[in-house]
């Protein structure tokens, strides 16, 4: 506690390992002893603290949580003005939380402001005031008028303070909050002082100069500091912590606990050559945290990070929701298993946080790497559990028709109102199964979806129009896309046997796109999927609607693997594309950069190097123009390469890549004796 001109600060911190002795009696206990403590002897005890001293006396008794707080609420009347800061709620669990918050409320005056830190415990405001007088954006504090601009106008505190004011005089500026929240980034260069602090004993003093020189204005001589007196090995430590930190304060001083334990430079080294490892700690111990809950508690987060961690994109609350509500074989989701957000945030121990747009996300990227590695050691079924889930929730009665009309339709609108997790199911399930394929019941599960007709139309579908940028017309529901070609697209290797059986024809085509499931495959690089269909016997040399084929896909795609195996069958490797200018798949590849691709075609003694597209452009003229030196390279060190009959619109390929800034091309061009 500090004090001055009769304003003092109160501090409450709070310790998730203390969590036993912190109950409310205690923490309010101790602001009670922090404001007596600061009485001046002939004031001390007031008349309502000599009253309860006298009971718990009399009584023999510890004070009631009651009496603490009426105390406290007397006393701070006393002072001008009472700064409390509660440190860490977060760390305290969820009962003791509640009633802090409760009793914070009960002491709440005019001259009573609290300052509370702590993890993401609720979601953020959607909030975006900007200021009607410098425009400055996102204001945190700000003063509002409830008149001009038909109740549309703020202020920030610089306008307000400079003796800006709205419209009208007469008007009265107010504070419409009684809270405020900020989002506590730290700066880069806060955590770089931070770092100075702990590897010198200064304040983040340059730290340049002499070894002496630095000892000696160094009050605190640690052994990092000594053994890391060297200014590379400052700069490193620095430059990676503020790298890994990325705004968190937390995490860089988890990295500085860490590199202090070491004892030698070579140590030192090692750590930040392996610095992912510095954080296990940290997370370990969130996760005992979680670990340590009740069972209801401790089943909520268990159920809720396997999809955080291994979702394709960010999940927002009313998905997570409804995908932790999924019953398997149900005819829909179970909404009696519906939670609210601040219970997730709660249980999580601060993993999770809610960003801007309302998505589910980890707090920091390093969070996802610890849980990325040690997910089976937390939830080791939990990718089974979730394709599982998936495959349910698209087969449920609710969902198993197609919708009418185009994008706006009504249906689909309905739809995604009552079942918003649907978008995600139907662009993703593929992705999830492939990761678990192998599990017979999931093989069995899928081949029951994919076997209905219904739910596959209705799947993609929807998968169609989460992906669709455009209007109705670019809304294509891909119709005639049979189980084949989306066990092909997703790589779902093990199940296109089963599905030959059934009937299908290995080298359909869909109706949309003339796409075959060699194609699919090809398109995605699943190379275990392309070598099956081609043991299989499907062909390389259907063309899809616009003209390619399986190579092209594979090639577009810069599949090398793919590319390889395509290579070893009977295919007019020169064929040209006349949806893309003419081009061969080797001009297609040395465009893309793909030096991998290009090498593998370069070996067939077939390929045909200076073939030209319809603008007159080879497969050189192209990789000189994009500037794709490793590529120029190979094309240059083939005795097939007419380096002088690379031209494009009457230009050589020396002078596209000199007009293009390409030096170090310009340079392969002119060793090889390319002539302006």
């Amino acid at each position: 506690m500090s004090k001055t001109d009769n304003i003092i600060v109160l501090c409450m911190y709070l310790d998730y390992n203390d969590s036993r002795q912190q109950t409310l009696e205690n923490l309010f206990g101790s602001l009670a002893r922090q404001l007596f403590q600061d009485h001046h002897p002939s004031t001390f005890p007031s008349a309502d603290v000599a009253k309860l001293m006298n009971r718990i006396w009399k009584d023999a008794s510890r004070p009631k949580l009651k009496d603490i707080i009426s105390v406290l609420r007397s006393e701070i009347q006393k002072f001008q003005r009472v700064y409390l800061i509660v440190d860490a709620l977060d760390e305290c669990d969820e009962t003791t939380r509640h009633g802090l918050e409760l009793q914070l409320k009960e002491l709440q005056s005019s001259n009573l402001s609290v300052i509370v830190t702590s993890r993401c415990l609720r979601v953020p405001s959607n909030l975006h005031i900007d200021c009607d007088g410098c425009e400055k954006e996102n204001l945190w504090l700000f003063y509002h008028c409830k008149i001009c601009n038909e109740g549309n106008f703020d202020l920030c505190q610089d306008c307000v303070e400079g003796q800006v004011s709205c419209k009208d005089d007469s008007h009265s500026l107010l504070e419409p909050y009684s809270t405020v929240e900020i989002d506590i980034v730290t700066p880069d260069e806060e955590i770089w002082r931070f770092v100075q602090f702990r590897l010198q004993g200064n304040n983040g003093e340059s730290s340049h100069g002499d070894e002496d020189e630095r000892r000696a204005r160094s009050p605190i001589s640690t052994r990092l500091a000594r053994i890391c007196y060297e200014d590379p090995l400052n700069y490193l430590i620095s430059s990676t912590t503020v790298r890994k930190a990325n705004g968190n304060f937390l995490i860089a001083r988890r990295y500085m606990d860490s590199l202090e334990r070491q004892h030698t430079v070579e140590q030192v080294r090692q750590l930040l050559e392996n610095s992912s490892d510095l954080l296990d700690s940290h997370y370990d111990q969130i996760m005992r945290r979680i670990n340590a809950q009740y069972s209801e508690s401790l089943d909520l987060a268990h159920k809720a990070l396997p999809w955080i961690v291994h979702s394709y994109r960010p999940l927002v609350f009313e998905e997570l929701q409804q995908a932790m509500a999924i019953v398997l074989g149900a005819d829909d989701i179970d909404l009696d298993a519906f939670f609210e957000i601040d219970s997730l945030l709660s249980v999580t121990a601060g993993l999770v946080t809610v960003d801007s747009t309302q998505a589910l996300r980890l707090v920091h990227q390093t969070a996802q790497m610890y849980l990325d590695l040690q997910a089976k050691q937390w939830f080791p079924s939990a990718e089974i559990d979730i394709a599982l889930a998936i495959l349910s929730y698209i087969r449920i009665e609710a969902i198993p028709f197609l919708c009418s009309g185009n994008r706006d339709d009504h249906e689909f609108k309905a739809r995604r109102k009552s079942h918003p997790f649907f978008l995600y199911a139907a662009v993703y399930w593929g992705d999830h199964v492939r990761k678990v394929i192998h599990d017979p019941i999931v093989q069995a599960a899928v081949l029951r979806f994919v076997r209905n007709p219904s739910n596959l139309a209705s799947c993609l579908q929807a998968a169609s129009w989460a992906v669709s940028t455009g209007g109705p017309t670019e809304w294509d529901p891909r119709r005639s896309s049979s189980s084949l070609h989306e066990c092909a697209k997703f790589g779902l290797t093990p199940l296109i046997p089963d599905l030959l059986n059934d009937g299908y024809d290995i080298d359909s085509q869909d109706f949309t796109h003339g796409l075959t499931a060699l194609m699919y495959a090809c398109q995605v690089g699943y190379v275990e999927t392309v070598k099956l269909l081609l043991d299989l016997g499907a062909s390389v040399n259907v063309r899809s609607v616009n003209g390619t084929t399986a190579l092209f896909e594979a090639v577009s795609g810069g599949h090398t693997d793919s590319v390889e195996l395509l290579l070893k069958k009977d295919l007019d490797i020169n064929a040209v594309y006349a949806g893309h200018t003419q081009r061969t798949v080797l001009m297609i590849a040395a465009r893309n950069g793909a030096e991998e691709v290009v090498r593998c075609l370069l070996q067939r003694v077939d390929m045909d190097i200076n073939a030209v597209d319809a603008s007159g452009s080879t497969a050189l003229v192209l990789a000189a123009a994009e500037g794709h030196t490793s590529v120029v390279s190979l094309l240059l060190d083939d005795e097939g390469i007419d380096i002088h009959a690379s031209y494009h619109q009457g230009r050589l390929a020396l002078i596209i890549a000199a007009d293009g800034g390409f030096q170090a091309v310009v340079e392969q061009l002119l060793a090889k004796g390319a002539a302006a």
